[in-house]
């Protein structure tokens, strides 16, 4: 049987991820944290709480201890097949490096980016912060697969406008099924889908975009009550913990506070005392790279019709999620009417992904650039030029002070 194109350069998104992976576990390894680990220091998900109270043995209703979460349901049937929990944890953790890069190269594929390119940012996108340095404690970090996926479908049906071929069942199914992977993303999401609908000002097209925005609503409103019945809030402590976990750009953009480079690492320091900046203190950056992307987008917006519509089109998705789930931002208000969604500052994955994106632009941009007014050799410090950027980036997760094997 012949294979497919389309599934070669997945195999070649999965390899390329896979060596990616075994660095970055290797690496860890010989560190002082190894990079699977309960951390003491670090919140851990229900469900994992209720797997190590309990030695792997659910004493409860299997969905309620999995909180309704389909992530939780496959680790349970994982940690069953393996007859171990952790095992099943430890391998949903793993592939969920792969899921992302899987996801990411499919959203730069809509957006014409090449082969070479897209796998290399997919990758690096697997890394994303927030899901690297979880390991068994949080595992809720594995669902940013539905960012680029959800971006994907937006940029499909509100970018590209491709409203007057139907149904696509690929979209039903994802918004269908993202509510039970993760509800806040989804909520996030319901939020951004309603403003771009009534953006568009088509009412043509919104009948049609109900038909994928109403029931990624009703069964998100479903799961949200289905999980909030398993807790107890207070308004007061709500709008507490959604300023304490809101969304700051300075978490995603700054240097982390265990940079190998000391400048680095005292200038996240430094932001840190002056502003009390609590959170993820530093451990989720990619570089500077990403912050390339996030800036190239805000200056697109400024361009109009100039610039590449693409990465403007992103850049207003960025002032939306700022708007929405920046500390002081519309999360407050929707915590005031009960709506607990909480954890904010992980909306900022739409934000890094849209970044990533943009990278891919930048760089497809670049080579065509490259292909058009060089020979061999400007071809060539092309893809080298592109090359160290993606590895300087994939290095930053591994050289900090706190990991061992770069200090001896």
């Amino acid at each position: 049987m012949k294979i497919s194109d389309k599934v070669k350069q997945y195999c070649l998104v999965m390899a390329v991820t896979g060596i990616a992976v075994i660095i970055y576990m290797v690496c860890y390894g010989q560190g002082r944290n190894p990079l699977i680990s309960i951390d003491a220091n670090k919140s851990m998900d229900y469900f994992v709480r209720v797997l190590t109270a309990n030695h792997g043995v659910i004493e409860v209703n299997i969905l309620e201890a999995c909180e309704y979460n389909l992530q939780s349901l496959v680790m349970f049937v994982l940690g069953t097949v393996f007859q171990n929990f952790w095992t099943g944890i430890n391998v949903y953790y793993i592939g969920s490096f792969f899921m992302i890069s899987a996801a990411m190269y499919w959203f730069l594929q809509k957006l014409e980016i090449s082969l070479p390119i897209a796998t290399g940012i997919a990758v690096l996108t697997a890394f994303l912060p927030f899901h690297v340095d979880r390991g068994e404690g949080q595992l809720i970090t594995a669902n940013f697969f539905l960012a680029p996926l959800l971006l994907g479908m937006l940029y499909d049906l509100i970018y590209q406008k491709q409203t007057e071929n139907g149904y696509r069942k690929g979209y039903l199914l994802l918004v269908c099924i993202a509510p039970f992977v993760d509800v806040r993303i989804s909520i996030m999401t319901i939020l951004l889908f309603g403003v771009l609908i009534l953006h568009r000002q088509d009412w043509y097209a919104a009948k049609h975009l109900l038909g994928y925005f109403l029931p990624l609503v009703i069964l998100s409103i479903i799961e949200g009550a289905l999980v909030s019945s398993l807790y107890v809030y207070q308004v007061e402590d709500s709008l507490q913990m959604a300023q304490g976990e809101g969304l700051r750009l300075l978490d995603m953009l700054m240097p982390m506070r265990y940079h190998v480079i000391d400048r680095l690492s005292d200038l996240r320091l430094k932001y840190d005392i002056d502003f009390s900046v609590s959170g993820e203190n530093g451990l989720n950056t990619m570089g500077f790279l990403f912050t390339i992307g996030f800036l190239w987008k805000m200056c697109s917006l400024f361009y109009g019709q100039k610039g590449d519509k693409r990465i403007a089109w992103l850049g207003w998705i960025d002032i939306l999620v700022i708007v929405i789930a920046n500390v002081q931002g519309l999360n407050l208000l929707l915590e005031y009417i009960g709506c607990h969604v909480i954890y904010w500052n992980r909306m900022g994955i739409f934000i890094l992904v849209g970044a990533a994106a943009t990278l891919a632009i930048m760089a497809e941009r670049l080579k065509e650039w490259t292909q058009a007014h060089g020979g061999k050799a400007v071809i060539t410090l092309g893809y080298v030029i592109l090359l160290a950027a993606g590895i300087i980036g994939f290095l930053e997760l591994l050289l900090r002070q706190e990991s061992q094997m770069f200090l001896a």
